[in-house]
């Protein structure tokens, strides 16, 4: 969806608002100066005689109007989004469209100059110039092609009123050159807006980026300590149900959890939290132990490269919330290398759940690890004979993993 730029739009920057002033002014400064120019052009030239009060008077409202018209056009095009171009190309300035007045105002010097000229009260010169003028601030609307060619004309039909063909040859250059450099000012003020939007887009992306990690984080941190919670708290409700007196040794390991749990979400707020393996490893074995499962594990912290240590960790945090969540596990098997890390278990439901479980298996906390890793490994998730297995098959050879 195309974005309109109103005044100050939001998210551009500075950088494309004192581009934009520039611009307008140069280009309201330079057409205005239009009429001036060719008539004192064409005066130099001896095509015509010193200036009088008429003359003065013409030239003077030619060139307000025209500064005028030119600078609400140029405004206008400053508000609106740059013409679309093909896929991948520069922006356009396109045909600039401004308020209806602005079509009128250029041309009132320029016919009251004709009509002046023909009661004979100024100069072919100050006609030519006031013409000259109006065709040029209206043919700033146009791209430079158009726009030469109507300049062109426009001189050329001064020649039966007294104008030298050189001369309006010389003109029609000179000028079609000015248009050329007011559309290349634009053109180069819609770059520098490009410019700002992308730095603009940018920044907030990175802002969405980092609130997405944040997100991810904060579920893979909370995901498994609540799970943890959650199934000791049922296992102390049914050994209080029993009497058993080791429900309040189950209830310190509750409390336990959540203090660490708060400790970790702090941390993650301050931005300072680092995920060991090692620990990471020790905590869902015990982890998985406590929720009854038999845990076996296949190599160290110590196998897996530094590289990707801090990424295998969550795996295994990964691996671990799933098993308590989404399986009824009794066998659970870690394996660490140096070609990957595994997480097996033979908890796999009946076969109407067990789409909904490979399902949430690919849910966020999937993405997440595909999300750490990149092109380092290779996520899996899914059945394996009668077991489930989360892998993470590391790419590459070990020297560039090592790196």
């Amino acid at each position: 969806m195309t974005r309109t730029i109103e005044g100050k739009a939001p998210g551009v920057g500075r950088p494309w608002e004192v581009f934009r002033d520039y611009t307008i002014w140069s280009v309201a400064l330079l057409v205005g100066s239009i009429p001036a120019l060719a008539a004192l052009f064409l005066r130099a030239a001896g095509e015509g005689v010193p200036g009088t009060v008429t003359t003065v008077a013409l030239v003077g409202v030619s060139t307000v109007l025209c500064s005028v018209a030119g600078w609400q056009v140029t405004a206008a095009w400053a508000r609106r989004p740059a013409a679309p171009g093909p896929a991948g190309s520069l922006p356009r300035v396109g045909w600039m469209r401004g308020p209806l007045h602005t079509l009128v105002l250029p041309v009132l010097p320029a016919i009251a100059s004709l009509v002046v000229l023909a009661l004979g009260a100024t100069t072919v010169n100050v006609a030519v110039g006031c013409v000259v003028g109006g065709v040029s601030t209206l043919a700033l609307r146009v791209p430079w092609t158009w726009a030469g060619g109507a300049i062109t004309v426009a001189a050329l039909l001064m020649v039966p009123l007294g104008l030298s063909l050189f001369a309006a040859v010389i003109l029609a250059v000179v000028l079609t050159s000015l248009v050329g450099a007011c559309r290349s000012s634009l053109w180069l003020a819609a770059l520098v807006r490009e410019l700002d939007l992308a730095r603009v887009a940018q920044s907030r992306l990175a802002v969405a980026e980092e609130r997405l990690r944040f997100a991810r984080d904060l579920h893979d941190v909370t995901g498994r300590d609540l799970s943890a919670i959650a199934v000791t708290g049922e296992l102390v409700a049914q050994l209080v149900e029993r009497g058993d007196p080791r429900a309040a040794e189950h209830s310190r390991e509750v409390a336990r959890i959540a203090r660490g749990s708060l400790a970790e979400t702090r941390a993650l707020v301050r931005g300072y939290r680092e995920v060991d393996l090692a620990a990471e490893l020790r905590g869902t074995v015990s982890l998985l132990r406590s929720a009854g499962a038999s845990v076996t594990v296949i190599g160290g912290a110590e196998d897996v490269p530094a590289a990707l240590a801090e990424p295998a960790a969550w795996v295994l945090r990964e691996g671990g919330t799933n098993v308590l969540r989404h399986a009824d596990a009794r066998s659970v098997r870690i394996r660490l290398g140096g070609d990957g890390v595994e997480v097996d278990n033979d908890g796999l439901r009946p076969q109407p759940e067990r789409a909904e479980q490979e399902e949430h298996m690919e849910g966020s906390g999937i993405t997440g690890l595909r999300e750490r890793f990149g092109e380092r490994a290779r996520i899996t998730a899914g059945r394996e004979g009668e077991r489930f297995v989360l892998r993470a098959a590391f790419t590459g050879t070990t020297e560039a993993r090592e790196r």
